[in-house]
């Protein structure tokens, strides 16, 4: 997560996590070649991501100027890559499992009922969709 996680030192190279750059890597996965591309999203279907404050990130990564493009462009790759994967899986090129509603959860959630909500409907999303996972993986 932008802000909160640091930079991890490799050779003197910063990282950060690759999320940032590419939340959903359909892309990447797909030109791998494998023939059975499990997806698991965290967000129902019709979620999308709204631009953000851009100052925020000019502020914070200033000495960063590629990041800070990636940051304030990271909704519309991500926008772009959720269109993909709903034609990937209309195309049955691949499975997704995502929520079935939206729960008010935050990324630093310390409600201890909303995450047992998203639990429970996790565990009851999965057990809607297992017969076709397993149908997809026997194809």
């Amino acid at each position: 997560m932008p802000y909160v996680s640091k930079p991890v030192i490799i050779k003197d190279k910063k990282y950060l996590d690759g999320g940032i750059s590419d939340s959903i890597p359909i892309e990447k996965i797909m030109s791998m070649g494998f023939d059975r591309v499990v997806v698991i999203l965290t967000r129902p279907i019709e979620y999308r991501k709204k631009k953000g404050n851009e100052k925020i990130p000019e502020i914070y990564y200033r000495k960063y100027p590629k990041l800070v493009e990636t940051i304030n462009n990271r909704y519309k790759m991500y926008n772009e890559e959720v269109e993909k994967v709903i034609q990937l899986e209309k195309e049955k090129k691949i499975f997704v499992i995502r929520p079935s509603r939206t729960v008010g959860i935050k990324r630093i959630e310390r409600d201890i009922d909303k995450i047992q909500e998203m639990y429970d409907l996790g565990k009851s999303d999965i057990q809607e969709k297992m017969d076709g996972l397993l149908d997809y993986l026997k194809e």
